[in-house]
């Protein structure tokens, strides 16, 4: 399979990517990223009942692709693209399940998060293990963090591309309305410890406010 360079539509409307395939093979994408696909990819015939974890509401749709030919599938990637390549016998690659794209060569199941009333909810992770890559979305250019084994590391959780399998993530705390904070204090950061490997992103853009009635200023 062979990926070509993401082309940047706008800053606000991100980029596409495109995949070609050669006969035989085989992508799983998220089925809303889907822009444009050749006529000779098909969904593969079905292997028997699928069963598995209950489709949360906030997963992305995903379908499978198959080229019968020569094919090109092209995808959009909100804000930008990055790809992550797993090496064989990697304990696989962690990731918010909303910035999943497509994947290929790899098999991907949901994670379960650590649950600890005292802390903020995290996004659905899902954690992909093989041998194949996984394209996500980000925002920004990706940068990628080493961490020794025991090394901790606090970021936004928002700003979390992915993570290596060995790596481990603890949610950040709730904050308590009512409590005193000291002044100019960091929010909340979720602690992501190594071993492995951590992908960072520029925090995703803040949702443009709704649109309203204009009004005139006070005189």
């Amino acid at each position: 399979m062979r990926v070509e360079p993401a082309s940047p539509v706008s800053p606000s409307r991100g980029s596409v990517v495109t995949l070609s395939l050669f006969p035989g093979e085989e992508l799983s994408v998220a089925a809303a990223a889907v822009v444009a696909l050749s006529p000779h990819v098909n969904p593969p015939p079905k292997r028997g009942l699928a069963l598995g974890r209950r489709k949360k509401s906030t997963d992305p749709e995903r379908t499978t692709l198959a080229a019968l030919a020569p094919s090109r599938v092209v995808l959009a990637a909100p804000g930008g693209a990055t790809l992550v390549s797993l090496t064989p016998g990697s304990t696989g690659l962690q990731f918010p399940a909303t910035s999943w794209i497509a994947a290929w060569s790899v098999e991907i199941m949901p994670v379960e998060p650590p649950r600890n009333w005292l802390a903020q909810r995290l996004p659905a992770y899902w954690v992909a293990v093989g041998d194949g890559t996984v394209l996500l979305a980000c925002h920004g250019l990706p940068h990628s963090i080493e961490l020794a084994d025991g090394e901790e590391l606090r970021v936004k959780a928002e700003s979390v591309i992915a993570f290596s399998g060995t790596a481990t993530i603890t949610p950040p705390l709730k904050v308590w309305k009512g409590l005193p904070s000291a002044p100019h204090a960091l929010p909340p950061m979720a602690e992501i410890t190594g071993p492995g490997t951590v992908w960072l992103q520029a925090a995703p853009p803040l949702p443009a406010p709704p649109r309203g009635r204009k009004t005139e200023p006070s005189t």
